[in-house]
This record gives structure tokens, C-alpha cells and sequence, in this order.
């Protein structure tokens, strides 16, 4: 990092102390009297070692400043930012150094104060920061203040920021145990009549996860991996998914610490990992009022990372959703009937709007519509709140709006759209269990 080129002095609380004591002695003198020759002495030899001071740090190269930062960081996950200020001059110095950050990033900005730097030396300093959001987050510029050993006068040194690129995290989702096995069989209900690749040529191997079929696990690759492993067979990767993200107005909702397209973000991620850990093809459309990102369906495991680059840093966008964009998009670019999980929000669901639009796609692929439930409008449709007459005038509203949304999903569902109707708390258990339930329903 590099130093501002614009030197600032300041004194220090140690000159503004001699300060006040000298301007003590000067009231004193007042009444006494024969003492204002002595004070113009110590006030001249208090300004010229306060000169010289400024003077010493005025030519300084000052110290250097390098932050070490990781590529990436995951949300929510504590992260450890190292510090490097490194001295570029032949005497000693008391620095105190100063970081800017969001609030999102830590609580209170980073201080390290009255640290010795000693001439060629380093000073290794370290704090950590757990963001609450996703995206480019900023770290601001550094300040530090120096000071030598006379300590009269400091100088401050600027620093420019950095970025820190925060992913959603992963790390809770993408594991075997985000699978409930009693809620993923209960989801299957029947056993199938012609079991997974029966007949058919077998392509790889796989970690064994509940619900496969214990006829196909192979026990010598078991026996050499130290854990159950299953074959797997050419038609269990026959099935294109595709997740459709909403990143308009209302996915900027407040869920939690959240928003709620933080929420789709992470039951998307937690639906591709599960769908390419049963050998499907995954792909994303991120769009708005217009596609802002297309990944095409593919079976790769590294194809999550694809996915995960896409909306690591997608933020809602202050319009509203077309729906009738999104599917000529899906139309010319998606020709392989797939099951498209759509995940967003909707206030107006009227028949141009919502209804033509998603029954078009319906023809085309198997649409799953999940939908998602502000839990706020379910606690004022129930007078969770004070009962004056502000309040029941919400009430009712909110009803009516409840009302209409469950009209326009009951209209979806005769039209032949598959839907979930979800609070946050249900969305990512609810979403994975529909999924292993309409592939068992395919195989």
C-alpha cells in the first residue's frame, strides 16, 4: 500500500498539556510578577523543540502499510485480516493505526494504539471481521498516526482501502447431513417398481446417500474408500434442473439478519449441490425486470462453483420482476424439457402478469413455483399486534392481500404450475424434499 502524499501535523495530547501548564503559569504570574522573563524562556524552548519535532517527522518516508486479505470469504464465518506496517526510517516511532469498516463487517473499527516501530522493523498486527452480508464489501482507508520519541507533534499517514468479496455460505448446506434421511424417504413415500439403472450402463461412482438403492452399492470400492460408495447408471443424469432466481424489488424484503433473496440464494445453492449429488444436471437464470446471468445445465461438480460466482454478489434491484421475459429467455435457450424451480416473491399476481407467463413455461418443462411467505403478514393477518383501529385496518388489508396470493397460486396449480407456499424457516428442507420427490416421481 501506498501513503497519502499530503503530510498533516498535529500536536499531540502531551504538547496541549505542556500548553496549559505554561498558560497556568502565565495567570500566576499575573500577581506575583518577575516571572515573565522565565516564561517567554520556556515558551520559546517549548516552541523551538516543538519545530524541530514537526521538522523530524515533516521529512520522514513514513511507514508502510500492506493488508493481507483472502480471495474470498464466506457470510457469516469469522474471517482473519493480517496487518503489516513496516518502518522506512532510521529512528523510532510510537504509531497508533486506525481502520474503517461497515458495521457488517465488525462492530467497532479496528485500533492498535502506542505500538513501538523500531527502524527496519515490522509491526504484524491482526483482527477479525464476520460479515452480515453478501457481495464487495468495503474496507476503508487506514490512518496512522506517528510519533517520535519527543512525542510533541504526530503526523498522519494515509492508507487506501480494499475490498473484501464475500460468498454465501456453504459450508452449513453442502454436507451429507443437510439431507434429513427420515424427511427424504417420507418425501419418496412409494418404492419405485423398476430400481435406479436396471438395465442400463454404468457410467462412475458416488458416496452412497440415503434413499439409494443398497443393491447398487459397490463394496470393494467401499472397502478401498473407507466409506459406502454406489454405482451410478447413465439415466440418473438425465434430468435437467434449472433454478430461476428473483432479484427484484420485493426479494429485498428483511429476513433475519437478511434479505430475501440472501434466503433464495442459499436454498438455490443447497438445491444444486443435492441435484448434482444425485448425478443431475443444474443450471441458474438470475433475472429482474430483464436475464441478468444464465448458467446452462451441467452435471459437473465444479459447476457449483459456476453457479455460486453468479450470485455471490447479487444484490435486488428496485424493479419489478417480468415474468413473460424470463420465459422467452428460458424458451430459446433452455429446448430440453427440465424441472424449473422458480423462486420468488409477487404482489400483484394478475393473469398478464403471473398467470399467462408461468403457464406458457409449464407446457414447456415441469415448473415448481416457490413462493415465498413474508412471516410479517401472516403475524398481522392474525392480530399478533395491538388491536386499535390503525391496526385492524392492516389487519384487513393484509388478509385481502393473503387472500388474492392464495387465489393466484390456486389458478397456477389448475394450470398445470406445481407450487410451495413458504415461510423462511421452511424453505430449504421443504424445497429439497419436493425435489427428491418429483425426481423418485421421474425415475
Amino acid at each position: 500500500m501506498t501513503r497519502s502524499e499530503r503530510p498533516l501535523l498535529f500536536p499531540t495530547r502531551r504538547a496541549l498539556w505542556i500548553g496549559a501548564a505554561w498558560s497556568a503559569l502565565a495567570l500566576l504570574a499575573v500577581p506575583l510578577g518577575g516571572l515573565g522573563p522565565a516564561l517567554a524562556l520556556l515558551a520559546a524552548l517549548a516552541l523551538g523543540v516543538g519545530l524541530w519535532d514537526a521538522a523530524t517527522l515533516w521529512r520522514l518516508a513514513g511507514p508502510a502499510l500492506e493488508r493481507a486479505l483472502p480471495e474470498r470469504t464466506a457470510l457469516g464465518r469469522a474471517t482473519r485480516i493480517d496487518l503489516r506496517l513496516a518502518s522506512r526510517d532510521d529512528i523510532p516511532l510510537r504509531v497508533d493505526l486506525f481502520e474503517e469498516l461497515p458495521r457488517d463487517l465488525i462492530d467497532a473499527d479496528p485500533e492498535f494504539r502506542d505500538r513501538l516501530l523500531e527502524p527496519g522493523a515490522s509491526l504484524h498486527l491482526s483482527y477479525s471481521v464476520s460479515p452480515a452480508r453478501r457481495g464487495t464489501r468495503p474496507i476503508g482507508r487506514a490512518a496512522v498516526l506517528a510519533r517520535t520519541a519527543l512525542g510533541l507533534v504526530q503526523r498522519r499517514f494515509s492508507f487506501p482501502g480494499q475490498t473484501l468479496r464475500v460468498y454465501p455460505d456453504t459450508s452449513r448446506l453442502l454436507r451429507r447431513e443437510a439431507l434429513d434421511p427420515r424427511a427424504a424417504l417420507a418425501a419418496l413415500g412409494v418404492k419405485r417398481a423398476r430400481p435406479r439403472g436396471s438395465g442400463l450402463e454404468f457410467e462412475s461412482l458416488r458416496e452412497y446417500v440415503p434413499g439409494d438403492d443398497v443393491r447398487h452399492i459397490d463394496w470393494r470400492a467401499t472397502a478401498r474408500r473407507g466409506r459406502p460408495m454406489t454405482r451410478i447408471y447413465r439415466h440418473e443424469r438425465d434430468h435437467p434442473v434449472l433454478i430461476a432466481l428473483d432479484a427484484s424489488r420485493l426479494m429485498g424484503a428483511s429476513y433475519g439478519h437478511g434479505t430475501a433473496l440472501d434466503l433464495a440464494i442459499e436454498s438455490a445453492l443447497a438445491l444444486a449441490y443435492t441435484a448434482l449429488h444425485h448425478g443431475d444436471r443444474v443450471g441458474l437464470v438470475l433475472f429482474d425486470q430483464l436475464p441478468r446471468a444464465l448458467v446452462t445445465p451441467r452435471r459437473s461438480r465444479r459447476g457449483l462453483g459456476r453457479l455460486i460466482d453468479v450470485v455471490w454478489d447479487a444484490q435486488p434491484r428496485r424493479v419489478e420482476p417480468d415474468y413473460a421475459r424470463l420465459v422467452d429467455e428460458l424458451s430459446r435457450r433452455q429446448r430440453q424439457r427440465a424441472l424449473v424451480v422458480l423462486i420468488t416473491d409477487f404482489a400483484y399476481a394478475g393473469p398478464s402478469f403471473l398467470h399467462e407467463p408461468l403457464a406458457v413455461l409449464a407446457r414447456r418443462h415441469r415448473l415448481l413455483l416457490v413462493a415465498l411467505r413474508n412471516p410479517l403478514l401472516d403475524d398481522v393477518a392474525r392480530g399478533a399486534h395491538s388491536p386499535d383501529g390503525q391496526d385492524r385496518y392492516r389487519r384487513l388489508v393484509v388478509q385481502d392481500l393473503l387472500h388474492e396470493r392464495e387465489r393466484a397460486l390456486a389458478e397456477l396449480r389448475r394450470r398445470r404450475v406445481l407450487t410451495l407456499d413458504l415461510a423462511p424457516g421452511e424453505l430449504v428442507p421443504s424445497l429439497l424434499n419436493r425435489y427428491l420427490a418429483l425426481r423418485s416421481a421421474e425415475g
